[in-house]
């Protein structure tokens, strides 16, 4: 057996970087692709991100408005570096029209969103769900359609890859209406909704599944406690966040519909007949679009049946937290004043974070402009053989480094 001499490497380093370049792929330039992680307030978004990057979980602070981090892994032999831009969205529900900040011309091809649930409060779970796949969709069809007007090939590109997800021979293809763009529903603090009646979170589960079967989205259960959760999900978390970071085949892989069990629910892995219906539905899904109005507002509907919505939210073990909006009843000057007072501090620090965002947007297509950096090009969800059913969790490595920041932070060095 002969060891093979520096030319001959470098020969076979060629011939991969011809074959990547014929691909499509970038070779030795840096790529860039981007995360938006948002939902359910204190949920543990931030934790799940700092696993991600390596990054020590003391002294987690709330997420206000919308905040910055990245990622960066090298590629073997000096082939140039993997970057990963992700930005977190505080404060639930009340901050989405800060998504169009993320989501641009400019990134759209590279952006993935995960939408974070947090499982132990159900009773806000429909609204969480609905609010955000609503913002996320509206604001990538208006893209598309911009995009389209310019006669880009982008939007045929995207519709066409999330329609692949799901497999040419899906029987309900002709029912869903996916989003454009990788989405994954991660569902959060699943050590405290075991603890929940086995009604309950088969009725949780039958809608998370529904609502990500009709958008083309993945599922996905995860929590901090790793004994809360059997081996084989330990660290899918941060296999996602990889994958949608660094690519490597689709964000879940695993499939799990049970409801006892953490769920694993690739894109295109589910389907009408096996998610069923809740208990004291009332019409039919036939022959109409899944995600159509009136299909979601039966379920709707059958949900809230057993989650009242609540204005203020429970969390886990039945303690409402107040917004504090119910004080006016009960008015007190002085604590009043104060309270204007917060409020005005905390709208000043919001558009003072807005106005960080677009600064730091419009420095990132800048360097797009200027060639420095290339988005990396969006890869099939039938990458790597489809999904395993049971089995270890395949483990990525994390990024080399991470870096936390706000959206004041500057961007990541080329």
């Amino acid at each position: 057996h002969r060891m093979a001499d520096v030319w001959e490497l470098a020969a076979k380093e060629r011939e991969a970087q011809l074959g990547r370049e014929a691909d499509g792929q970038p070779t030795g330039a840096d790529s860039e692709a981007t995360i938006l992680v948002a939902g359910s307030p204190a949920s543990g978004k931030t934790t799940v991100i700092n696993r991600f990057l390596d990054k020590s979980a003391d002294s987690i602070k709330p997420t206000m408005a919308l905040e910055y981090r990245y990622g960066r892994r090298s590629r073997p032999n000096d082939m140039g570096k993997d970057v990963v831009h992700l930005w977190e969205l505080g404060g639930g529900t009340n901050a989405i029209e800060l998504i169009g900040t993320v989501l641009t011309e400019k990134t759209i091809a590279s952006t993935s969103v995960v939408v974070a649930i947090d499982l132990s409060r159900p009773a806000e779970l429909w609204n969480t769900l609905d609010t955000l796949l609503s913002a996320v969709r509206t604001r990538v069809d208006k893209i598309l359609a911009d995009l389209t007007a310019k006669e880009s090939p982008v939007p045929r590109a995207l519709r066409a890859t999330a329609r692949a997800r799901y497999g040419a021979d899906h029987r309900d293809m002709d029912v869903v209406d996916p989003i454009a763009i990788p989405v994954v529903i991660l569902g959060l603090k699943y050590d405290l909704f075991r603890n929940l009646e086995p009604a309950d979170r088969k009725a949780v589960c039958k809608v998370i599944r529904f609502r990500a079967h009709a958008a083309g989205a993945a599922v996905l259960y995860h929590s901090d406690a790793d004994d809360a959760i059997p081996g084989y999900a330990i660290g899918m978390g941060k296999t996602m966040f990889t994958r949608l970071g660094f690519g490597g085949g689709p964000p879940v892989d695993e499939i799990e519909f049970d409801s006892s069990k953490p769920l694993c629910v690739p894109t295109g892995a589910d389907s009408v007949k096996v998610i069923g219906h809740l208990d004291g539905m009332q019409g039919s899904e036939s022959g109409s679009r899944i995600s159509s109005v009136n299909v979601v507002q039966m379920w709707k509907s059958a949900y809230e049946q057993t989650f009242p919505p609540s204005g203020t939210g429970t969390a886990a073990g039945g303690v409402a937290e107040s917004d504090g909006s119910s004080l006016s009843q009960h008015p007190e000057a002085a604590i009043d004043a104060m309270r204007r007072q917060k409020d005005e501090e905390l709208e000043k620090y919001r558009e003072k974070a807005r106005r960080r965002a677009r600064q730091l947007a419009e420095r990132r297509e800048q360097a797009a402009a200027s060639g420095a950096v290339k988005p990396r090009k969006p890869t099939g969800a039938k990458t790597g053989g489809g999904p395993r059913r049971g089995g270890r969790a395949r483990r990525s490595a994390a990024p080399t480094e991470g870096e936390g920041a706000a959206t004041s932070a500057p961007a990541p060095p080329r």
